[in-house]
C-alpha cells in the first residue's frame, strides 16, 4: 500500500473542492507509504438518508410507495444534482 499517495489526492480533492461549502474530504497531516493520519469529518452517508425514507415508506403500509415518492423534493434536488456535480468534478 501506497498511503502517502492517498494522502496526496485527499489534498488536490481538498483544494479541487474548497469553495463547496456542503462538500467536505477528510485532510492528511501525516503520510507514510504504510500509514496515513487524517482529520475526521462529519456527515451523512447517501444511502442513510435514503433508508430513513425507504422506512417511511414501509411504515405508512399501503405497498405501492417508495422512499422515493416521499423524499421531499428540495432534499431529492440537493442529493441528485450536488451528487451529480461532485461527480463530474472529480472526473
Amino acid at each position: 500500500a501506497h498511503l502517502n499517495v492517498e494522502a496526496h489526492h485527499l489534498e488536490v480533492l481538498n483544494h479541487n473542492f474548497r469553495n463547496w461549502r456542503h462538500v467536505r474530504f477528510p485532510q492528511p497531516f501525516f503520510a507514510s507509504p504504510s500509514l496515513i493520519l487524517e482529520t475526521y469529518e462529519e456527515g451523512s452517508i447517501v444511502t442513510d438518508i435514503l433508508d430513513v425514507y425507504d422506512q417511511e415508506a414501509r411504515e405508512q403500509g399501503d405497498g405501492f410507495q417508495k422512499g422515493s415518492d416521499i423524499i421531499p423534493l428540495d432534499l431529492a434536488r440537493f442529493i441528485v444534482t450536488t451528487g451529480l456535480s461532485l461527480y463530474l468534478k472529480m472526473l
